[in-house]
C-alpha cells in the first residue's frame, strides 16, 4: 500500500496521507515527518460525519491544511502545509483513489465484504 502513496507524499509541502473509514477509524497512514500529536491515532468519526456526502473538501487551518477525497468506504486525507500546491494534490488524488479502490476490490474478492479493514490490517 505504501507504493500507492509515494506520488502524493513526494509533492512539495505534503506532510502525510491517511485512509479513514466511514466510522472514523484510521486504517492506513504514512507521514514524511512526525505527525502532529494524535493525528493518526485519534477517532475521526466527528470529522467524517461532518463531511457527510461531500466528494471533496479542502480545509485550511492556522498552520496546516487537510485535503479530503471521498472513496468507497471512507476518505483519503492528505495533510499539507499552507502553501502546498493543491492542484498537484488533487491530481494525485484523482489517480490514488481509483487505485486504492481497485486494490480493495481485489483483496476483498470483488467486493465480497471486509471492505477497507481487510486491506489495512495492522500487524
Amino acid at each position: 500500500m505504501n507504493e500507492l502513496f509515494t506520488e502524493v507524499l513526494g509533492i512539495e509541502n505534503v506532510h502525510g496521507a491517511m485512509v479513514v473509514s466511514d466510522e472514523g477509524k484510521v486504517l492506513f497512514q504514512q507521514f514524511n515527518q512526525a505527525p502532529v500529536k494524535d493525528v493518526g491515532t485519534g477517532n475521526w468519526a466527528g470529522f467524517v460525519s461532518s463531511l457527510s456526502s461531500a466528494k471533496e473538501a479542502d480545509l485550511i487551518f492556522e498552520s496546516r491544511r487537510i485535503f479530503a477525497r471521498r472513496m468507497t468506504g471512507g476518505y483519503v486525507l492528505v495533510v499539507t502545509g499552507l502553501y502546498a500546491p493543491i492542484s498537484m494534490v488533487r491530481l494525485s488524488a484523482d489517480v490514488l483513489v481509483p487505485a486504492v479502490e481497485k486494490q480493495i476490490n481485489v483483496t476483498a474478492g470483488g467486493g465480497g465484504g471486509g471492505g477497507l479493514r481487510r486491506l489495512f490490517r495492522r500487524k
